[in-house]
């Protein structure tokens, strides 16, 4: 997503999905894959995740709910993992509930939207702004980033 540098020419759309009750976004052409808990299972161990196989591709989890300092909501059947490819980089994450995906036509098309630098919460790098909704953007680069350095992606935060 070019919203990476500050703009969002060149996006195709954005997957919507919520952790905690706050909606964030992914540009969609970074997502490989949205599963159900129960995809999973047969590759890793229930009680704890530390990588997930897909497609001939090992993703990394990287425990979004920890960065951001909220839980996990108890397992439910709204409950996804979203596949990312950023940076040269697999990894996936938790999400509560995934909301939707917005094409870049209905988004120019329904409203108009901004797009807003965010210097509060650490590892979010801007707010898209969108019928009245403050979606939040991971500063996917940073996260990735320091979980490479640390070399475990739980022991974030």
């Amino acid at each position: 997503m070019n919203v990476y540098q500050g703009s969002i020419e060149g996006i195709k759309g954005v997957l919507i999905y919520k952790i905690d009750g706050t909606e964030y976004c992914s540009d969609i052409q970074n997502v490989a894959a949205i599963m159900r808990i129960d995809e999973v299972k047969q590759h890793t161990n229930q009680n704890y995740l530390s990588q997930i196989e897909f497609d001939h591709s090992v993703f990394s989890i990287i425990d979004l709910h920890k960065i951001y300092k909220t839980k996990l909501l108890k397992q439910t059947d709204s409950i996804r993992i979203i596949l990312h490819e950023m940076f040269g980089k697999n990894f996936c994450f938790f999400v509560d509930k995934v909301i939707e995906i917005l094409s870049t036509d209905r988004l120019f098309m329904e409203n108009s939207i901004d797009l807003l630098p965010y210097s509060g919460k650490s590892f979010i790098k801007y707010i898209l702004k969108y019928q009245k909704r403050n979606i939040f953007i991971p500063d996917f680069e940073k996260i990735t980033r320091r979980l490479y350095k640390l070399n475990d992606f739980h022991q974030m935060a």
